[in-house]
């Protein structure tokens, strides 16, 4: 039996006999020597934020076996685990409650090595809210700046203002607030208009108010 190497990786082997009548013969053999198992790298990232139904996928940084791969999340249901190559591929369904969760994603190498790595991650389902600057009802003319505050982080990409008949300028993002221009409506009287942002694990919440 192998008991055990000094170092990971490539090692030479030569075996050496006698046959009966003294002749010697020797046989070398390369091998190498594993017993570390698979890391892990995860997408997204740990400690993103992520919502229902987001896809995770786990790289591993060697060959694994298609069998025998948990990915465990305590309070959290996730879909059939599927192997693809070195990759561990889930859904993330839902979890009971908002906030932080972990995750360990376990598999083997073709050795049998096994390797774990746990992640953070904080579960959001629920919609960013908007307040905004300007009351409901509100009478305004062209080129009137038109500002709604999340109650959370939101993402600078994704951001509509939309109210039939009439054009805004580009959205612009300040921290949690969000601005854009009325540039110009085609009548005369009230308007609806609504604002829809996404915060930072997708979830897209929108405020419809009246002009």
């Amino acid at each position: 039996n192998l008991v055990s190497c000094s170092a990971q990786g490539t090692f030479s082997l030569t075996v050496t006999v006698l046959d009966t009548v003294g002749n010697s013969g020797s046989l070398t053999i390369n091998y190498t020597y594993d017993t570390v198992g698979p890391t892990w790298s995860s997408s997204p990232v740990s400690n993103s934020a992520i919502k229902a139904n987001t896809a995770l996928s786990f790289a591993a940084n060697e060959p694994i076996q298609s069998t025998g791969i948990t990915v465990v999340a305590p309070g959290c249901t996730l879909d059939t685990i599927t192997p693809s190559g070195q990759n561990v591929i889930t859904n993330l369904v839902s979890c009971d409650a908002q906030g932080n969760f972990s995750l360990t994603v376990t598999a083997k190498d073709s050795l049998g090595n096994s390797g774990s790595d746990t992640m953070i991650y904080t579960y959001d389902s629920v919609p960013p809210g908007l307040n905004a600057s300007l009351a409901n009802n509100t009478a305004m003319k062209v080129n009137t700046a038109l500002s709604f505050t999340a109650n959370e982080a939101i993402q600078s990409t994704g951001i509509t203002f939309v109210a039939a008949g009439c054009t805004f300028g580009t959205p612009t993002l300040s921290g949690q607030n969000v601005t854009a221009n009325l540039m110009n409506c085609t009548e005369q009287g009230n308007f609806s208009l609504t604002v829809t942002v996404m915060d930072v694990a997708g979830n897209a919440g929108n405020l419809s108010i009246e002009y």
